[in-house]
């Protein structure tokens, strides 16, 4: 989802709003100190936001970018980790390509949930590896012997 696709959202949901009469444009535009005019151009598509704007919008309404996004989208790119239990990790195995570059490993690229002794993973020491501090720490992929 881009920009102009989350400001159609914002759009959809004020005018949801507006016609519930839970909100007027002028109401609008005194919660986020704009003109009234400049909210009426917005919401009638003649102009858009800025991100300080939208950032305004959203506070105003006590909104956040979550509530503008596809539940399907967020669901399908987050992380597919369900909680650890007892004395045991889950950890994912993914395909090399996303499991060596990828931060964070997606639902749609897990190919298998496996469980390791918290124990041992705790032995296992990290590599000093820079910029991979908020990477998912154990991930588990399948080569060939030709790789």
């Amino acid at each position: 989802m881009n920009a102009s696709a989350l400001q159609e959202e914002l759009r959809r949901v004020l005018w949801e709003r507006i016609r519930a009469k839970k909100l007027s444009g002028l109401g609008l535009a005194k919660q986020t100190g704009f003109e009234q005019a400049y909210i009426s151009n917005f919401l009638n598509r003649k102009r858009s936001l800025s991100l300080e704007g939208m950032v305004r919008v959203l506070a105003a309404q006590s909104l956040s970018i979550y509530d503008l996004l596809n539940r399907e989208e967020i669901n399908k790119r987050s992380s597919s980790l369900s909680a650890s239990e007892g004395d045991f990790e889950n950890v994912v195995l993914a395909e090399p390509e996303f499991a060596a570059t990828a931060p964070t490993i997606t639902r749609e690229q897990v190919r298998d949930i496996l469980k390791f002794k918290k124990s041992f993973l705790r032995r296992l020491r990290p590599a000093a590896a820079r910029g991979r501090e908020n990477w998912q720490r154990f991930v588990l992929m399948k080569v060939d012997a030709q790789e």
